[in-house]
């Protein structure tokens, strides 16, 4: 690839954005940050015991974390300062708005998730919502929105747009 265009790019996104979203690289980083963005702090001990980790891997992630500004390190009093048994870890504000907004931005708003029907043409692990209207734009109307559940078990959220044209062609994304 040509580095130039490369840095060309990645220098429209400021670079701390950038890191904090590589930090999660992994589904156990990833993991330890859902539970210090959702709970409460937590010990370092805490945190080995519960996600089964030696104190070398722990001690990676959560330096990966705080690095990336997702969690922070903190003390109550100055003289625990060095005491790993002493320090606990908590999301920071960054990280608590990082995991809302991806969230907001991926997951369909709550309305529209209290409006899937399973339907009985579809096996019993599937629902899909009521067919909307595409809006005088020619775009989907958000009840145009499907909801699929794969076989596997995961979740997918498709949008099935329908483009009225000369030919009423159905596209599906």
């Amino acid at each position: 690839m040509d580095r130039t265009v490369v840095e060309a790019h990645l220098n429209r996104v400021p670079i701390e954005v950038r890191e904090s979203v590589m930090e999660l690289s992994t589904d156990a980083r990833w993991a330890v940050y859902i539970a210090l963005a959702l709970g409460e702090e937590m010990y370092f001990n805490e945190l080995k015991d519960t996600f089964g980790a030696n104190p070398s891997e722990m001690d990676r992630i959560l330096k990966s974390l705080v690095d990336g500004g997702l969690i922070a390190k903190k003390v109550r009093r100055l003289e625990d300062v060095g005491d790993r048994r002493r320090v606990h870890y908590t999301s920071t504000d960054y990280g608590k708005k990082m995991l809302n907004a991806l969230c907001d931005v991926v997951l369909p708003p709550e309305s529209l998730v209290r409006q899937y029907k399973p339907t009985s043409s579809d096996s019993e692990n599937s629902c899909t919502m009521h067919t909307g209207t595409v809006n005088g734009s020619g775009e989907t109307d958000p009840e145009n929105w499907r909801f699929d559940r794969t076989p596997a078990g995961r979740d997918a959220f498709n949008t099935k747009p329908t483009i009225t044209s000369a030919k009423q062609a159905e596209t599906r994304v």
